[in-house]
């Protein structure tokens, strides 16, 4: 009993112990000095409410704060209670304090309890696979928290929050564990289980991406790199994919006011189209495609343009001295919507104004006036759009083997809806390189079909 003094505390029995006599083995939880210090301060305030725990050869078991606070403080000797316990149980020990004391982050967290799992399986208290409940070692169990329920009473926790800090533990890459552990992310549970679901790359690619000081909300940063993953692997296609359409489509590049003469007068069934409507010359584009329409169109040939709220009487006006209003459609927003900010409006539906040529309709079909759109994914551009509804009206408002046009296609989504639908496309694309993404992305949907 070398180097310890007996105590009383309230009827229990403890020991004062010299700090320099007590072992520090490796430690699960890593030191935080700036928490010691606040410890010192409460102990010169209050003293030391709880005695560390240490094993009979004076190994520290467990209030490593504890004792850097009083090394910080100077005091030569601390309060201590004696167990005794094996490696396995002192190493329960150690862990059990660490995850009830709930100071952990989610990574530290999930690393705890999976160890405690392992430890809890080497004593026979935990069944591993192969064990029934007849065969657990009962005489073993040191600690009366032996399962995730009672974990989770103990610290106010479902046993599913568990099993979630768990999860991201194990499959979050060591590098990257060792990345977050100490970042701002370290206690984002919902955005570590997303980064836990990744592949590696992608999980490199995410941390970087957050370490890098810029983005702050997981969620969007790992939307910003599988939509850029995306992108990159289309455009890597486009040395390697045939693309040769046969006559079924027709991709141009070039203005549509200049290269639009190319189409036959009275040849297109549908001119589906999305104008870039919050540009300074967007009110001319729509004037143009009116005029094109009034061209191209066969006699009761359709004409869909999406467009924006604050500009519909002025669209309407221009494109109705070429083509005849028919209707305005509703495209619901499911999950983002955007904001006016100068006029104070949540943004929830867009637009999709209908013309036609002459007074008649050719194709007869009715079609719904508001459609549930889904959130684009906007991998190759800000402006780029689902499929949702040019799949639905496409299908409605043109026959088979029917000819649509975009003149202004930007990634190819329209042309994308009529290959599976069965329709010729014409495309038409004043920017190189959005030619080549649409080309790329249509031999793919053809691919597929």
């Amino acid at each position: 009993m070398l180097g310890r003094k007996r105590i009383r505390r309230g009827g229990m029995k403890a020991m004062k112990v010299k700090l320099n006599d007590i072992k520090i083995e490796e430690r699960k939880r890593q030191l935080d000095r700036n928490k010691a210090a606040a410890l010192a301060e409460s102990i010169q305030l209050i003293g030391l409410l709880n005695p560390i725990t240490i094993t009979e050869d004076n190994t520290l078991v467990s209030g490593r704060h504890r004792l850097e606070a009083y090394a910080m403080l100077g005091i030569e000797e601390i309060e201590t209670r004696a167990v005794t316990l094996n490696q396995i149980t002192q190493q329960l020990a150690e862990i059990d304090e660490n995850i009830i004391r709930n100071e952990l982050t989610d990574i530290d967290m999930g690393e705890h309890l999976i160890e405690r799992d392992n430890v809890l399986e080497k004593l026979g208290i935990r069944a591993r696979r192969g064990d029934n409940r007849f065969t657990l070692n009962r005489s073993a169990m040191v600690s009366g928290l032996t399962t995730n329920k009672d974990i989770g009473k103990k610290m106010g926790l479902s046993e599913r929050l568990l099993r979630i800090k768990k999860q991201i533990a194990r499959d979050i890459t060591p590098r990257n564990k060792e990345r977050l552990r100490n970042s701002p992310f370290a206690t984002n549970t919902t955005g570590l289980l997303e980064i836990s679901r990744l592949d590696p790359p992608t999980q490199d690619m995410v941390v970087d991406t957050l370490l890098n000081g810029r983005y702050k909300n997981i969620l969007r940063v790992i939307f910003r790199v599988k939509r850029e993953q995306k992108r990159r692997q289309v455009i890597e296609n486009l040395t390697t994919t045939n693309n040769g359409f046969g006559e079924g489509v027709d991709l141009i590049h070039g203005d549509f006011t200049f290269v639009g003469d190319r189409i036959a007068d009275d040849s297109v069934d549908l001119i589906f189209t999305d104008p870039p409507y919050l540009q300074e010359n967007s009110l001319d584009l729509y004037e143009k495609v009116g005029k094109l329409g009034k061209r191209v169109l066969k006699e009761g040939g359709c004409c869909l343009v999406y467009a924006y709220q604050s500009s519909l009487p002025d669209i309407i006006s221009v494109m109705s001295e070429h083509l005849t209003y028919w209707w305005v459609i509703s495209i619901q927003f499911r999950g983002k919507h955007g904001k006016n900010q100068r006029k104070g409006i949540f943004v929830e539906w867009k637009p999709l104004l209908f013309f036609v040529k002459g007074n008649k309709r050719r194709e007869s079909d009715p079609v719904t006036d508001c459609i549930n759109g889904r959130y684009p994914e906007k991998t190759f551009h800000e402006w780029e759009q689902d499929t949702a509804e040019s799949d639905y009206y496409i299908h409605h408002l043109t026959p088979i083997d029917g000819v649509v046009l975009d003149c202004m296609m930007g990634m190819g989504t329209t042309g994308v809806s009529c290959v599976k639908l069965g329709r010729r496309f014409i495309g038409i694309e004043i920017e190189k390189e959005r030619v080549e993404i649409a080309r790329a992305r249509i031999s793919e949907s053809l691919k597929s079909v």
